[in-house]
């Protein structure tokens, strides 16, 4: 049984005479980006992560791990430690969210687990959290760790990372892994947790949440997006991703996509700028070609932020007097006036919020 598109989720082989509520598979899909996840042998487990038909995976993942300590004693649970009790899919807007209900136990006390799977088909990109539930027992038992996800890519697959001086294959500070002869493979993003790209190809994403496990814990969404060509392009496909999780009434504004329709020459090009605030909360993106462009500042932070505009960044090739204007409200650009790149230039970015600096456009 294939279940594409997730469009029907109904445990057939349940009434087949399958053990509690395992399946064989189902694939979620996005705009690029496919994942397959299979319940055979009521073992959850992600068997293909597909962009542009290239697999990605050199084997199956480990799709969550829990990790207790319990009376001092540490306890790791993984999915063969589980049953599949059931998968049920909702919907939300454009969004379907699929769960799947996973059950075990610690010392005889019952443990369960959802894994949420969230995509809209259009999109680049999908997403992942790990819920849970609230137990009373066993008694002093902590959620040290849950791991999200754990995949081992092919042999073929390098790690993406960049910084003032380029693209390299980095793992330590990667955003993306692409596989070499296609240039197609996928980018992350979990703020809230810790992703790490080590090992044989092997991508971990985890938190440490050290709660009681009588209160339950939800994690954030991990997100995993597609990327396409040359490292370049493929953090252009990184950072729109990051717009559309982050941003997303920016990411659908008609006065946005106007203003990329205008300027296209200069929207096409995303050069990575270092983060403006000290505590990394302030990122920018440059958006520059032949001298002209936008400088984009996005807060993370609930407190404003006060940045220097990185325009004397070599990833930009200015140089001398630029004139600079503020197209954040997207139609009336404001003019700041005639700089020089070597200037401290102030902005002040706001609370979750954004700035948007023109470079030579009017």
């Amino acid at each position: 049984m294939r279940i594409r598109g997730l469009t029907v989720l109904l445990l057939a082989l349940v009434v087949a005479g399958a053990a509690h509520g395992d399946f064989e598979e189902m694939t979620i899909e996005t705009a690029g980006l496919n994942r397959t996840v299979s319940g055979t042998v009521n073992i959850l487990k992600t068997t293909r992560l597909t962009v542009g038909e290239i697999q990605l995976l050199d084997q199956p993942s480990v799709e969550v791990m829990l990790e207790l300590e319990v009376n001092g004693e540490r306890v790791v649970m993984v999915p063969g430690d589980f049953d599949i009790k059931a998968v049920d899919t909702s919907f939300k807007n454009k969004e379907r969210q699929t769960s799947v209900e996973l059950r075990s136990h610690v010392w005889g006390c019952p443990v369960t687990i959802y894994v949420d799977y969230y995509n809209d088909e259009r999109n680049q990109y999908q997403q992942k959290s790990i819920t849970i539930s609230p137990s009373k027992l066993p008694t002093g038992a902590v959620i040290r760790r849950i791991t999200i996800e754990s995949l081992r890519f092919v042999d073929a697959v390098i790690p993406v990372s960049v910084s003032e001086s380029g693209f390299a294959n980095d793992a330590k500070s990667a955003f993306a892994a692409i596989e070499s002869k296609s240039g197609r493979g996928v980018c992350w993003d979990f703020p809230a947790g810790v992703i790490t790209f080590s090992g044989k190809r092997t991508l971990s994403a985890y938190i440490e949440p050290n709660v009681p496990l009588e209160k339950g814990f939800k994690t954030e969404r991990l997100t995993l997006g597609a990327v396409y060509g040359k490292p370049g392009a493929a953090f252009g496909c990184y950072r729109q991703m990051l717009l559309e999780i982050r941003y997303p009434a920016l990411a659908k504004n008609a006065k946005l996509a106007a203003l990329r329709k205008r300027f296209k020459d200069c929207f096409a090009a995303c050069q990575y700028l270092p983060a403006c605030a000290e505590d990394g909360s302030v990122d920018a993106e440059g958006r520059i070609a032949d001298g002209k462009g936008f400088v984009l500042l996005f807060n993370s932070s609930s407190q404003a932020g006060n940045v220097v505009v990185p325009l004397a960044n070599r990833a930009l090739g200015l140089s001398g007097e630029v004139r600079l204007s503020d197209w954040t409200d997207l139609a009336k650009p404001v003019d700041l006036g005639v700089k020089n790149v070597d200037e401290k230039v102030r902005i002040t970015v706001p609370a979750n919020g954004y700035r948007i600096i023109g470079v030579n456009v009017t």
